[in-house]
C-alpha cells in the first residue's frame, strides 16, 4: 500500500493490494475515482501550466496522476477527476518513475521522469 498526496494537498492517490488505486478527495475524504488491476503500483504527478483568462497574478495547472504498474508493465498518464488516459507507454519491469518539484515561469510544477535500465 502506498499513499502520494498532489503538490496541493486537494487529492492523495492510494494503491493497495487488491490491485486498486483510488483518487481520494482530502477536503472531503471521499473516493472521487478508482482504477483496478493495478498491482504493485506506484503513482505520481504531472502539474502542466495551461493558458486562462484569469486575473494577473493567477496561475492555473492542469493535473495528472502518472500510475506505473510494474507487473502489467506499463505507465498510464490520466487527467484527475473526470478526465480521460491521456498516455500508455509500454516500459520494462525495473523501470521506476521519480517524482520531482522543477521552477518553471509559472512557479513550482511537479513532473515524473520514467528511469530504466538498458542493462539486459
Amino acid at each position: 500500500t502506498q499513499c502520494t498526496v498532489e503538490p496541493d494537498g486537494d487529492l492523495a492517490a492510494i494503491t493497495d493490494t487488491l490491485g486498486r488505486v483510488s483518487l481520494i478527495d482530502m477536503g472531503t475524504k471521499q473516493i472521487v475515482r478508482m482504477w483496478k488491476g493495478f498491482r504493485d503500483t506506484t503513482c505520481g504527478w504531472i502539474e502542466m501550466p495551461r493558458k486562462t483568462q484569469a486575473k494577473a497574478g493567477q496561475k492555473k495547472k492542469t493535473l495528472y496522476l502518472v500510475i506505473h504498474s510494474r507487473q502489467r508493465r506499463i505507465v498510464e498518464v490520466w487527467r484527475t477527476r473526470h478526465g480521460p488516459r491521456v498516455k500508455t507507454m509500454q516500459v520494462n519491469r525495473e523501470s521506476q518513475i521519480i517524482s520531482v518539484r522543477e521552477m518553471s515561469r509559472l512557479g513550482y510544477i511537479s513532473c515524473c521522469y520514467l528511469v530504466h535500465s538498458c542493462q539486459p
